[in-house]
């Protein structure tokens, strides 16, 4: 994702932790994209890694927040 002013310490902190899943598991050799969408459409940690601690930071977020800021990010962008 672009790096760009987050309109709040919300967005940031989903932005971050998105950032640090998206890389984990990219660096782990899955699709993650996939694995991000599995992950907020089922809420099973299974789709995330433990790499760089992605599934602990991902499972601190609220999923519905998530959503929320994916197509506030989308339609801002």
């Amino acid at each position: 994702m672009a790096k760009k002013e987050l309109s709040n310490s919300k967005d940031q902190q989903i932005h971050d932790a998105l950032q640090v899943a998206y890389e984990a598991l990219s660096e782990k050799g899955y699709d993650a994209v996939a694995q991000l969408s599995g992950f907020i459409l089922s809420d099973d940690e299974h789709y995330l890694t433990f790499h760089k601690n992605a599934r602990q930071i991902m499972s601190e977020q609220d999923r519905e927040e998530i959503l929320k800021y994916l197509i506030r990010y989308y339609f801002e962008n």
